[in-house]
């Protein structure tokens, strides 16, 4: 039975002495675990997004106090806060798991979700945070059985802002007596004095736990909040953890009395980060400046202006280096140094959905121009995870598997709302649901003004149900810009359950369309978005949520966001029935198939009817579209360009220039049944100037069909023909800068492999740089 249908019962009190001879048991063993992860084996652990959680906005003071031999399993304790204290150091599965005692002395474990900074801490971190002695509260606690072991009843906590830290002097303390005694055996001796808890906080500095740094500069901050030296330090703490407004706020504090030169150079630094961090570049530049301004020779402060300034062009212009990114973007987990860019598009709602929202342009747009350049609010790659530890999900709102990538975003966007409280309502809005409804065309919201004063105690309450639903209907699988070559499989992020993962704000209110008139790439975590096609004034902009060449499946797929898609493809594909278009996706199957038993013809003559066997594939699937059927022909275009790799590598093998020629004109009808138009098919005899495109620039819809001129390319190259061979150089060139940018040196360097294959990178430099 579904533990949601069974009613609440008492909570069944543990003996103590068991209860804690077992909590010491598992800490060991998470011990004896976590050396052994350090060094060789790996782990693996399973978790859900996407159950019924609860999370609450009751303030402490308004609550009651609760102990355990009152409360119930399987039931919120709504009006009730549950006050205990740690009795044996924490492990860490997925949660962390807390032996804690309540004033009666009464056991229970508590199980803490989504705790910032503790994803992958090991023994030592956890101590940092949750020594031995450290007492809690829990915010409407909420109790519950284990699904694997009857026996086993915890108290489950997954909002972080349910939980906080009671300081020893809180008035919440006065009238409480500990009935096992007021001191916990074991419990590390606490410093009573601002000199012990800085010296306490610089070493868990060293050790890098920014975490608890920062809340034992926070604790001497309570025994004398005058002390710069304390405040100073918090700050380099808070930048570390990523707590921008924080660490301006504490740096801004130091600079209204710093006491030497060094400080006030220290706090400008620490503030102009901050600042540049958020974004706020004007303001960095000050800081910086001013930084400068006390020591002329300031290589530091230079390095930062320079780097501002950049930013400011960036943020201001839309002017980028892509070329300098892309490479940044082949060595780096992900890229932080750069600003991001919002064009001529703006959000509104739009009638045509019902009142929702969508992203429209504010002008009319120019294929190929920027409109948006947006960094994530939260990401995750393989790279920057532990490589010994790994968490997959089960997520029941897309009902499928989640990798690590995907849950370490969640988590990571609860981190970064935990520590800059101000950016909630950012993530929040993206939800048109109450308290957030209806929905604020003003995207984004302005910022709350909550500033995280204390480490350890939120100033916000963050709906952990919600915030699962819109990380997974929001977050992005991303597929960076990589070299390309020949080789490489046409692959589709659907299919890899663990590709890197992303959370952007504003991108999110891009609504889908399978034919979308805007284009995105990925610079590792950084998106960029372009005009495929010109968008004229007030035209919505879409993008593509997902590349399934089935319409049922792409329609499964779409309604997890809610909705089923009317875009002129699926609309199409609608009207050809499905019976047409699984007989396409049937013929597919046997042309690659047949594609497959062409390289190991051995004769001319063999290969020549295996190729008319797939030619007469390819022209089955032709005939189940109507004449008048719109582009884009995906299967078609697949079609086509399977038969062009066989020819091609028969023809190189063969040195048959015959085949480069069929090569070519296969490709050709691929590349229109991708939607591009065209215009000059000729293989031989007469054609236009070198500098006129042989494809229609109306369009650049599908970066993917680069590779496929790029095959053109390649035949003209075998087939000496150098004017046709630059013409069509020349429109993989444009129909790489419409979706990519970064003009010649950007496509010079991606595609420099296939251009050293082919032997024409002498020539690449000859096409002009019109757009960057």
């Amino acid at each position: 039975m579904k533990e949601k249908n069974l009613l609440p019962a008492p909570f069944v009190l543990s003996s103590r002495q068991h209860f804690i001879e077992i909590a010491k048991e598992n800490r060991r063993r998470f011990e004896e675990k976590f050396t052994k992860l350090s060094t060789s084996s790996q782990s693996t652990t399973m978790t859900y997004v996407g159950t019924e959680k609860h999370y609450s906005v009751a303030p402490l003071e308004s609550l009651q106090l609760i102990t355990l031999r009152n409360m119930y399993v399987r039931k919120i304790h709504r009006g009730n806060y549950f006050l205990c204290r740690i009795i044996v150091p924490p492990k860490r599965v997925v949660a962390i798991e807390i032996p804690v005692e309540d004033p009666n002395g009464d056991v229970a474990s508590l199980s803490l979700y989504n705790f910032p900074t503790m994803m992958n801490s090991g023994p030592h971190e956890l101590d940092s945070v949750f020594p031995v002695g450290t007492i809690l509260a829990i915010r409407e606690p909420f109790l519950k059985q284990s699904l694997v072991y009857n026996s086993v009843q915890f108290m489950r906590v997954d909002s972080p802002t349910d939980v906080i830290f009671m300081d020893v002097n809180d008035h919440n303390l006065q009238d409480v007596t500990w009935r096992s005694g007021q001191q916990v055996p074991n419990m590390p001796i606490r410093p009573s004095t601002v000199c012990g808890w800085k010296e306490k906080g610089d070493n868990h500095f060293r050790l890098k736990y920014w975490l608890a740094a920062a809340m034992s500069y926070t604790k001497g901050l309570i025994l004398d909040n005058s002390a710069i030296l304390l405040k100073a330090n918090r700050a380099e703490a808070y930048l570390k953890l990523g707590y921008f407004s924080a660490a301006k706020r504490d740096a801004d504090d130091v600079l209204a009395s710093p006491e030497t030169e060094a400080m006030e150079v220290k706090a400008l630094s620490r503030a102009g980060r901050a600042a540049y961090y958020v974004k706020k570049f004007d303001e960095a530049l000050v800081y910086f400046q001013k930084m400068l301004a006390i020591k002329e020779d300031n290589p530091v402060a230079k390095g930062w202006i320079r780097r501002t300034q950049t930013r400011l062009e960036e943020q201001t212009l839309g002017r980028y280096d892509w070329p300098r990114i892309f490479r940044d973007s082949q060595k780096l987990a992900s890229l932080s140094d750069i600003a991001s860019f919002v064009g001529p598009v703006k959000v509104t709602t739009l009638p045509s959905r019902g009142g929702g929202r969508g992203i429209v342009a504010t002008r009319n747009i120019e294929i190929g121009e920027l409109l948006l350049v947006a960094k994530p609010f939260a990401s995750a790659f393989k790279e920057d995870l532990s490589p010994f530890e790994s968490t997959l999900a089960i997520n029941f709102l897309t009902r499928r598997g989640s990798g690590q990538c995907s849950f370490a975003t969640i988590w990571r966007t609860i981190e970064k709302i935990y520590g800059n409280p101000e950016l909630h309502n950012q993530v929040f809005h993206l939800c048109p649901r109450p308290p957030f409804e209806p929905a604020s065309t003003e995207y984004p919201p302005q910022t709350s003004h909550n500033i995280h004063h204390h480490p350890l105690q939120p100033s916000i309450d963050i709906d952990i149900p919600l915030l699962e639903s819109m990380c997974s209907n929001n977050m992005f699988s991303l597929e960076s810009l990589g070299y390309m070559d020949f080789k490489s499989p046409w692959t589709s992020a659907d299919q890899d359950v663990d590709l890197p993962c992303a959370l952007y704000l504003l991108p999110s209110l891009f609504n889908h369309s399978c034919v979308p008139n805007g284009t995105r790439t990925f610079f590792r975590n950084v998106m960029v978005v372009r005009a495929a096609v010109p968008i004229h004034q007030d035209e919505e902009i879409f993008l593509g949520y997902i590349s399934e060449m089935n319409v049922r499946k792409r329609d499964e797929k779409l309604s997890q966001y809610g909705f089923h898609c009317t875009c002129p493809l699926c609309e199409d594909d609608w009207k050809d029935g499905e019976s047409v278009t699984q007989s396409r996706e049937d013929l597919m199957k046997k042309i690659k198939a047949n594609a497959g038993n062409l390289r190991i013809s051995p004769s001319a003559g063999v290969f020549e009817s295996k190729v008319r066997r797939v030619e007469t594939l390819i022209q089955q699937i032709s005939a189940t579209y109507l004449p008048t059927r719109r582009t884009p022909r995906t299967i078609l275009m697949m079609a086509h360009h399977f038969l062009v790799n066989e020819l091609q590598k028969r023809a190189e093998t063969m040195q048959e220039r015959l085949r480069h020629r069929r090569a070519i004109s296969e490709e050709i009808k691929a590349i229109e049944a991708g939607g591009i138009h065209v215009i000059d098919k000729t293989i031989t005899g007469k054609t236009g100037p070198r500098h006129c495109l042989p494809i229609s620039q109306n369009s650049g819809q599908g970066s993917g069909l680069v590779r496929m001129l790029m095959m053109i390319v390649a035949s003209f190259v075998s087939l000496n023909d150098d004017v046709r061979m630059e013409r069509w150089l020349r429109a993989a060139w444009w129909l790489e800068d419409v979706n990519v940018g970064g003009g010649r040196e950007l496509f010079e360097e991606r595609y420099k492999g296939i251009l050293g294959d082919t032997g024409i990178s002498h020539i690449s430099n000859k096409i002009p740089t019109t757009r960057k």
